[in-house]
């Protein structure tokens, strides 16, 4: 009876590695959108920092979602594997943490995690959108001392195409 009834609350457990394995596709295309993002900013191309905003936004609202989901369901995991954490904590002599305790701790990385994915997609948007504008910054040459270390060593003004595409036009018009 008490298999039975262990087997009909572990569906939780199976939705948090379903869960999981979400997060680790999108961490996959995370790969693609960071290097199509590094490649915009060394081009200065917006499109390409735009869909590295789109997966920063994806990745919150995923984020939430989970968050909301594991709070949720943090007290019923805690029950289904008390067994084994009781073993665990007289091993490492450690009290077993409370379900409060837990759903506090899930928070405060929830926040945490979605402050970071807002503030990136942000970033990324801000660039992308003065990236299209084509407007000069007020002290000089556009991020010439901030964007060196993005770069990871690359020259901050060699190989520009689109930069140079644009004084070329600039020189042809004069």
């Amino acid at each position: 009876p008490k298999e039975r009834e262990r087997e009909m609350r572990e569906p939780a457990l199976q939705d948090i590695v379903y869960i999981d394995k979400v997060w680790d596709c999108l961490k996959i295309s995370g790969l693609v959108c960071g290097y199509q993002g590094f490649k915009g900013l060394y081009t200065r191309d917006s499109l390409k920092l735009k869909w590295l905003c789109c997966y920063y936004v994806l990745c919150f609202i995923l984020e939430v979602f989970s968050l909301c989901f594991y709070i949720a369901k943090a007290c019923q995991v805690l029950a289904d594997l008390k067994p084994e954490i009781e073993q665990a904590a007289q091993h490492s002599h450690r009290r077993p943490l409370t379900c409060a305790e837990v759903q506090q701790m899930l928070l405060v990385k929830g926040f945490a995690q979605c402050a970071m994915y807002y503030f990136f997609a942000q970033a990324a948007w801000s660039l992308a959108s003065h990236f299209s504008s084509n407007l000069p910054m007020a002290w000089g040459d556009p991020f010439s001392d901030m964007e060196a270390p993005l770069l990871a060593g690359y020259g901050v003004s060699e190989h520009r195409p689109q930069q140079q595409q644009q004084q070329q036009q600039q020189q042809q018009q004069q």
